[in-house]
């Protein structure tokens, strides 16, 4: 392996408490003191990139070269094994292949008028000359939209239900004692609802059962927005042997 490149000498326990707190200034303070790229704090090797050029020839480096994470991580909690960002190698390849249909250039333009609707929206409100949070604007419209393009306008109440349990979710994910149990595995203790790690197992329990049974609905009764939303477009892909995604995978 390569010489890591510099970066803070803090140790992991004290950059991953203080990343609870304040991680994009902590990412600033490392960029200003040492550049495009440095090295994170951490037991395993993982080093940042902050230039366009670093990421191009992160993205187009070989498979063998570069691993995408650490297996185990607060990722793979919270995104699912099955992420696409952080398989490797054939696996990659392979959902790569999948996933490239739903994503034609036709149906990304179909995509770009809810996208620009939900904007309109999520603006209108706002008196001009008004002071807001652009921040949770912004999450409020990215949320809708997601929702709208995978699930479609027809889910009706199940797309409700998703909503609320993500924003609650995402809730967690922003308050410093929710993190924490998701950074430090020490504090991965299940002690009810009430529990920040206990919390968080049921939230995603709910979100991951209520994604199955419209999967499986969907696939029972082939309904007919299947053909338009993203989460339809998936059920129908199929590879060179004529299999699909499995419902985890979805």
């Amino acid at each position: 392996m390569p010489p890591l490149p510099p970066g803070p000498s803090m140790p992991q326990l004290l950059w991953q408490a203080r990343g609870l707190f304040a991680p994009l200034e902590l990412l600033d303070e490392a960029h200003s003191t040492y550049g495009d790229l440095f090295r994170l704090p951490y037991d395993y090797p993982a080093v940042c990139v902050c230039s366009p050029t670093g990421l191009q020839a992160v993205f187009t480096a070989p498979a063998d070269i570069l691993a995408s994470h650490q297996r185990g991580s607060v990722f793979d909690l919270v995104m699912g094994e099955h992420a696409l960002v952080f398989l490797e190698g054939k696996a990659h390849q392979r959902h790569r292949q999948w996933l490239m249909p739903p994503f034609h250039g036709e149906q990304l333009q179909g995509w770009g008028n809810p996208i620009m609707e939900q904007t309109r929206r999520g603006f209108a409100h706002l008196p001009p000359g008004a002071t807001f949070n652009v921040r949770q604007v912004m999450k409020h419209i990215a949320l809708t939209v997601i929702l709208q393009v995978v699930m479609g306008r027809s889910s009706g109440d199940q797309r409700d239900r998703l909503r609320s349990l993500l924003s609650g979710l995402f809730r967690g994910a922003e308050s410093p004692l929710h993190a924490a149990a998701l950074v430090f595995p020490f504090l991965r203790l299940d002690w009810g609802a009430w529990s920040p790690w206990g919390d968080f197992l049921r939230q995603k329990h709910q979100i991951n059962q209520l994604l199955l049974h419209e999967i499986c609905q969907r696939q029972e009764f082939a309904l007919p927005r299947a053909q338009t939303d993203l989460l339809g477009l998936l059920l129908q892909v199929k590879d060179e042997t004529g299999q699909g995604l499995s419902p985890a995978e979805i």
